[in-house]
């Protein structure tokens, strides 16, 4: 049970009723309590008009143009950068990455089921792996990690899932977005952009996703689970 409770999706689970629980509550993970009192204590919050987001488009995707292009117009050229191609090298993410209060990595990624913290984010020359975004010194509020298989590690006692996520946390972010399995990119582009506009216009995070998803989930051809509940909130709501 131990092993399992990390990557159960609550959000999909029905309620006696018949409804998914994503229909009655906004939900959010701990990746553990030791992380998650760190997490607490060091919180700080930035008002949406305020964020300044960092986008790190590598090795695209079906639907990554999109997914771009949606979150530049959610929050203004001023106001979204693009590391994308040749400039979204890891060198440049250490660059930058550290200045912005939201980082959202629209690439691929690959999950190493042996070696959780040797999983990466796809970059146009190289990759970006679970080690080196422990070295990121991030002051983010929110790490977006859009591709597939994203949120999943190894389950390790006292500390939760060791992987991407538990990298990011350590590097100095506050909350990660993170998918559990192999998600449909188009879909996926549609979500996200949903979930940054609700952001924007003001939603907390968990309440943001919970919007997104339920969007997606209302479309006749996705109300299956396995289009909407992959990605999940971990961390400060």
């Amino acid at each position: 049970l131990h092993d399992a409770l990390p990557i159960l999706p609550f959000q999909a689970l029905e309620t006696p009723g018949g409804a998914f629980l994503l229909e009655q509550k906004a939900i959010s993970y701990a990746p553990s309590l030791t992380l998650l009192n760190e997490i607490l204590a060091q919180r700080r919050s930035v008002r949406p008009t305020d964020s300044r987001t960092l986008v790190v488009s590598g090795a695209q995707l079906p639907g990554s143009d999109a997914e771009v292009a949606g979150l530049v117009a959610t929050y203004g050229a001023g106001r979204a950068k693009v590391l994308a191609g040749r400039d979204a090298t890891v060198d440049r993410i250490r660059q930058e990455a550290s200045h912005y209060d939201v980082l959202h990595l629209a690439s691929d990624a690959v999950f190493q089921d042996r070696s959780p913290m040797l999983s990466y984010v796809a970059l146009s020359g190289g990759s970006l792996d679970a080690r080196e975004m422990m070295d990121l010194n991030l002051h983010a509020v929110l790490v977006v990690l859009s591709a597939c298989e994203t949120g999943r590690g190894e389950t390790v006692n006292g500390e939760g899932l060791l992987g991407m996520t538990w990298a990011l946390f350590v590097a100095g972010t506050q909350a990660t977005v993170a998918s559990q399995w192999k998600v449909d990119s188009l879909r996926t582009a549609d979500l996200m952009v949903a979930f940054h506009r609700a952001l924007r216009a003001g939603a907390g995070k968990a309440d943001a996703l919970r919007s997104a998803e339920l969007a997606l989930m209302r479309t006749e051809d996705y109300r299956h689970p396995f289009y909407w509940a992959a990605f999940e909130l971990i961390g400060a709501m």
